[in-house]
């Protein structure tokens, strides 16, 4: 014969109020950090996506007959120095350093393809709410936001634009959209 166990701890109202929160508050995150992982996962299946179509794009381009203009070393370089420069809390100042980097690498579409697929997917951290995952032209998009007021890129200056605007402006003049 089994017994039943009585579980009422006879607890004030105060106490009860105090759990439910808690549990809603523990399951909540629970829920946050599922979606998180999935995210995280659905990013680097996108991020992943691009650089593929970018190193097909590369390998075409050497089919036809375009040859990179620095040695691989150097879009390896700046791929990380353009991880470090958006890693966390980001500045105008960085942020025109990363446009400077992609500019001084990049001189013909073979070399925007071949430094999309060195850079592949990383994680960027957000300052303080965890890391995500990207591939190049989205890491650019996403973090080159800073507005330009009176600043030089590349030899020009620009007003009222944001970070972005200037490589947007030095890749279409190869043909290349981000």
């Amino acid at each position: 014969m089994s017994t039943l166990v009585k579980t009422d701890l006879n607890l004030p109202m105060w106490a009860k109020g105090v759990i439910a929160v808690a549990g809603t508050g523990v399951i909540l995150f629970g829920l946050y950090q599922g979606y998180q992982a999935w995210d995280k996962h659905n990013r680097s299946k996108d991020a992943n996506a691009v650089s593929d179509s970018a190193k097909d794009t590369y390998k075409d381009l050497l089919k036809k007959g375009q040859k990179l203009t620095y040695p691989e070393s150097a879009y390896g370089t700046a791929a990380n120095t353009i991880q470090k420069l958006l890693n966390g809390g980001e500045t105008i100042t960085t942020e025109i350093q990363v446009v400077n980097e992609i500019i001084k690498v990049v001189k013909k579409p073979v070399d925007w393809y071949y430094l999309i697929s060195v850079f592949a997917s990383r994680d960027i951290d957000d300052l303080g709410y965890g890391k995500s995952n990207y591939d190049l032209p989205t890491l650019l998009k996403d973090q080159l936001d800073s507005t330009l007021i009176g600043d030089k890129v590349n030899g020009k200056f620009y007003w009222s634009e944001d970070t972005l605007y200037p490589l947007t402006e030095y890749l279409a003049n190869m043909g290349i959209t981000i």
